[in-house]
């Protein structure tokens, strides 16, 4: 039984998911399918590769992680198939795979190029076809062609001692991820010590453990699970409350060592 994770920025307005969902199991009738998200704010990446990163080492040996993000990145779109560990992950090239991983994966092979006679459809027979080969053997036997997939870097990765940051990603609660990752803080500051300044209204300058650590109402920011500095209120919405949104160029998140 194969296991294949879904995550896209089609939304779930029109039928786009659930068409793919049709072909999958057309090609592979037994295989569960589970969806990490359709909602993944459109052509964003960075968003993209934050999900999968939280979500794909929750899965078992096999699995098969598809991305489905911003697929018309360049004139010919290539479809790639990344293996890291004992999972897998097909998506375009345009960088989200290393981006989840924090690093390049450990092998990745070319599946297509969706050339001009091609449509999306034909991306999505292939990845399924793709899919149930591996069921048999592996990319090399299959004679797929390896690839050095790109990697793009982010922004703040070189830290100094002033940083401007961005909104990856808003949970359900409103809480604000940043691109700040726990290294690079930790690399940017003074013996600890951190100025973070946003909206030109709020400033904090230290790391919450927990939620609770300040009064209901009262922002903090800590590091998460999945090793990013998130911007938070106590029983509250720091996007809401602080005017953050997902691809805003007036954030004004910045980061500075004291």
């Amino acid at each position: 039984m194969t296991h294949i994770t879904l995550l896209s920025d089609f939304g779930l307005h029109d039928a786009s998911a659930g068409v793919v969902k049709g072909i999958l199991l057309g090609v592979l009738p037994n295989a569960v399918i589970t969806d990490l998200s359709h909602e993944v704010r459109p052509y964003s990446t960075d968003e993209a590769a934050y999900l999968l990163g939280s979500a794909y080492e929750a899965f078992g040996e096999g699995c098969v992680h598809v991305v489905l993000t911003d697929i018309y990145y360049e004139a010919v779109p290539k479809l790639i198939l990344c293996q890291q560990g004992n999972q897998y992950f097909m998506s375009p090239d345009n960088g989200v795979v290393p981006m989840a991983l924090g690093k390049l994966p450990d092998s990745a092979w070319l599946c297509m190029e969706l050339t001009k006679d091609k449509r999306f459809k034909d991306w999505v027979v292939q990845m399924a076809n793709t899919i149930r080969m591996l069921t048999a053997t592996t990319p090399d036997n299959a004679g797929l062609q390896p690839i050095a997939p790109k990697r793009i870097t982010a922004a703040s990765a070189t830290p100094n001692e002033n940083s401007n940051s961005k909104v990856i990603y808003i949970d359900h609660y409103g809480n604000v991820v940043t691109d700040m990752t726990a290294d690079r803080l930790q690399a940017m500051s003074r013996n600890g010590r951190f100025v973070l300044r946003f909206m030109n209204v709020y400033t904090l300058n230290n790391l919450s453990a927990q939620y609770n650590d300040v009064i209901p109402g009262e922002c903090l920011c800590r590091i998460n699970k999945n090793g990013y500095v998130e911007i938070c209120v106590n029983q509250g919405s720091a996007a809401m409350l602080l005017g953050l949104r997902m691809g805003s160029e007036h954030n004004q998140i910045k980061y500075s060592s004291e």
